[in-house]
């Protein structure tokens, strides 16, 4: 073990592994673990050492480079283990080279909410590839304030970080407690609610009229989308236009008539945040 950090010195490594014990077995989706998380791969490990979340500790599998990772704080123990070893702490068979733990962050409640340009909501949205896709997409469109419910995926569960490419670590992540209090709160800050839905009480979204006030994207859950609560409770409701051909199936016609939830979100959030939105 590298790194001289006093609670380095005051832990063993025994207790400074712990973090990554029985990965595998650990619950995931909306299970959030209490004090940390684990970062896994070059990427994201390089990454979670340049972002403003504290570093415990790092994992590199002998004869993989630690240059590799940039500078690493010397307060941060850094353990140089084989891949059997890595494989007996964790669980499983642990092939991408590079592990680390870092502090949770207490998360945010809608207090905290600020007025971004375009914000997105995530309410009820329990895929981890899908929260993953979700915030990667809003990271590369600028999007930096993500506000979400308990019902929701755990943001910095392995599977979202990975998803993500590291999004997640650098987001400003608000958590709700009550949707539409939460929502009357975001109004009276002066942003405009979007909620994503399919309907007849919906417009298109290439014809909604907004105004130039900060906007938040509302997107629901993959089976059953916004609850008609919280889509009563917003100022929009927006749908994305379709083609109106429907696909042959052997058994009759099958209509589509709505796309995947992280395939929504991402059409909505180039739309509201491309530079020639005549709401900007």
């Amino acid at each position: 073990m590298t790194g001289n950090s006093s609670s380095a010195a005051e832990s063993s490594p025994q207790q400074l592994l712990a973090d990554y014990r029985a990965m595998k077995a650990r619950p995931g989706g909306t299970i959030e673990q209490p004090e940390f998380f684990i970062a896994e791969g070059k990427f994201i490990v390089e990454r979670l050492l340049l972002s403003r979340h504290r570093v415990r500790s790092v994992i590199v599998q002998q004869g993989r480079s630690l240059e590799v990772l940039g500078q690493i704080p010397a307060n941060v123990p850094v353990f140089e283990l084989s891949k059997s070893e890595i494989q007996e702490i964790s669980g499983f068979d642990f092939h991408r080279g590079y592990l680390a733990s870092a502090d949770r962050e207490p998360l945010k409640t809608c207090q905290a909410f600020e007025p971004d340009s375009v914000s997105l909501g995530l309410l009820g949205i329990t895929d981890m590839e899908n929260m993953g896709t979700l915030l990667r997409t809003a990271a590369g469109l600028g999007i930096r304030q993500v506000v979400f419910d308990k019902a929701s995926a755990d943001p910095f569960s392995r599977r979202v970080i990975r998803v993500s490419m590291g999004a997640t670590l650098a987001m400003r992540l608000i958590r709700c407690q009550d949707v539409i209090e939460d929502l009357q709160t975001i109004h009276g800050r002066g942003v405009q609610t979007i909620a994503a839905a399919i309907g007849p009480q919906t417009s298109p979204l290439h014809r909604v009229n907004l105004s130039d006030q900060p906007k938040l994207i509302l997107l629901g859950n993959e089976a059953q989308g916004l609850s008609e609560r919280v889509q009563q409770a917003c100022q929009h409701r927006v749908e994305i236009a379709m083609s109106p051909l429907e696909l042959n199936t052997a058994n009759g016609e099958l209509a589509v008539d709505s796309f995947n939830v992280a395939v929504a979100g991402g059409i909505m959030m180039h739309w509201l945040t491309r530079p020639d939105n005549p709401s900007h």
